[in-house]
């Protein structure tokens, strides 16, 4: 269960990474 839980939380930090770095790249 926890590791579920630590997936989920680290799929969303990385996708909000990633958004960050695109926006960057496209500016």
């Amino acid at each position: 269960m926890m590791t579920m839980l630590l997936l989920s939380l680290i799929k969303k930090e990385i996708q909000k990474k990633l958004e960050f770095l695109v926006q960057l790249l496209e500016n």
